[in-house]
């Protein structure tokens, strides 16, 4: 029996979860550093004054983009509601930002 680990080193190859993380992150830093009359972005700040204002839905809480990058965002320290400020600088230093995108891979 052959592991995971072992195939994808076999293969020279990550795991689709690992290269969906680096994907996410990427563009969550174009969207970071794009112009703030960009949709991208103007929707990103919506969600974020939304949760600051709004309670949530009853029931199970659902996977969105939002919640996944709040948990990346956990991961790594930062709070996307109280830092937000501090993120989008951060990710205008784009060797800092590749560094804290490739430090917390996987789940």
């Amino acid at each position: 029996c052959i592991s995971n680990a072992t195939l994808y080193k076999r293969c020279g190859t990550t795991p689709l979860s690992e290269r969906v993380a680096r994907a996410r992150w990427k563009m969550f830093g174009h969207i970071l550093r794009s112009q703030n009359n960009a949709p991208a972005y103007m929707a990103l700040k919506f969600a974020i004054n939304s949760m600051r204002v709004l309670r949530g839905r009853r029931g199970r809480h659902q996977s969105n983009l939002i919640s996944v990058l709040k948990s990346d965002l956990r991961a790594r320290g930062y709070d996307l509601i109280g830092d937000f400020d501090d993120i989008v600088e951060l990710s205008n230093d784009r060797v800092r930002w590749r560094k804290l995108g490739v430090t917390h891979q996987g789940p």
